[in-house]
């Protein structure tokens, strides 16, 4: 019993370090794509401690469709069962990721995660990932100046996922 709400507040001190790393260092509305979700790929502008890259991943290796309800999971696969994505960045503490996916009854169910609460950003070069993928490089880095970041909240806010009847 001791052990199992150790291994829990581990893993809560683990998501929001997480959610911190993320939110503050990758910018959503940079350019074009950029902050956008299309196809299942999503994009990003994440600085390290030296450069700054513009960044795609497949969301499908990081979320999986759990009867109508998207959950952070290695390889997930959720891109076949789960249409009509969007993104809200409202906040500065989160980056929601919503999508309407279909459940073991073929009921269409509004979901949502939080895109914050299982990514992360490698410290040096600015990728992003989750689990073991990392994001693809749109093509070379440039210097990152630490004095262009602007402060933004510390706090995660809300719970990892959202569900709803459509």
């Amino acid at each position: 019993m001791k052990f199992t709400r150790s291994a829990t507040f581990l893993a809560s001190l683990i998501t929001l370090a997480t959610a911190r790393n993320f939110i503050e260092h990758c910018e959503m509305d940079e350019h074009g794509r950029i902050g956008e979700f299309s196809d299942g790929m999503y994009f990003a502008t994440c600085h390290g401690e030296q450069y700054k890259m513009d960044s795609e991943m497949e969301l499908s290796d990081c979320i999986a469709n759990d009867n109508g309800v998207m959950v952070a999971r290695e390889n997930g696969g959720f891109w076949g069962s789960c249409q009509s994505c969007s993104l809200d960045a409202s906040t500065s503490s989160s980056q929601w990721f919503n999508c309407i996916c279909k459940d073991r009854e073929g009921n269409f169910l509004n979901t949502s995660i939080n895109l914050a609460e299982f990514m992360a950003v490698d410290d040096q070069w600015g990728n992003f990932y989750c689990f073991n993928s990392q994001s693809r490089n749109l093509g070379g880095g440039s210097p990152f100046d630490p004095e262009s970041v602007k402060e933004t909240s510390k706090a995660v806010e809300g719970k990892n996922t959202r569900r709803g009847r459509r």
